[in-house]
């Protein structure tokens, strides 16, 4: 994803932030952090917002016990997902919906993930989803798509590849397509 100058209106030093709201005590317990943005409608939905860039490595140093991440709505250029994928090692949970990410690249990295929520991502190619079947403890996995407005979710078919493909995620225990649209052929195949 390519950021336009005149998209971007805030830039956010998260790591600043949570250096002077936490204690350091904090810092070393602190399990959940939600960074989504209020949701704007349709139009906006995080594109005006960007973290300084190299957030995770820092953030993530600093949250050493983090295991729950929510990026709802937080718009990610590929090579930041990556990096947090690097970043937060010992994510148990994470929220990428409506971050219209084109690849899931480097999610491997995060071998203890149990819960994922991806709906409304652009990913239109099988090759985005090839490390999500590296989740061995991958229990719940959702699709749920939030908005039909939405760009990103009406050009992503996440859930239509992980159907037609070959692999399978075999821990799974509960699966969410809710408002999700299938694609002619992709659950009748033979």
């Amino acid at each position: 994803m390519k950021y336009l100058i005149s998209e971007i209106r805030h830039v956010i030093d998260i790591e600043q932030f949570l250096e002077d709201a936490l204690n350091e005590e904090s810092k070393q317990t602190l399990t959940h952090l939600d960074l989504s943005p209020e949701p704007q409608g349709y139009e906006s939905k995080g594109f005006d917002e960007h973290f300084v860039d190299g957030w995770a490595g820092q953030v993530g140093d600093m949250l050493p016990s983090l295991t729950s991440l929510a990026l709802r709505q937080r718009i990610l250029p590929d090579f930041e997902f990556t990096n947090i994928c690097l970043s937060f090692p010992n994510l148990l949970k994470l929220d990428l919906t409506n971050t219209c990410l084109e690849t899931l690249h480097g999610i491997k990295e995060l071998a203890n993930l149990e819960t994922l929520r991806v709906g409304c991502l652009k990913i239109k190619k099988a090759g985005g989803i090839r490390q999500l079947f590296d989740l061995k403890k991958l229990r719940n996995l959702s699709f749920e798509i939030t908005s039909s407005g939405c760009d990103c979710c009406r050009q992503g078919n996440i859930h239509s590849l992980l159907m037609k493909s070959d692999r399978r995620l075999r821990s799974l225990e509960t699966v969410d397509f809710s408002n999700t649209n299938f694609e002619d052929g992709t659950i009748n195949r033979s």
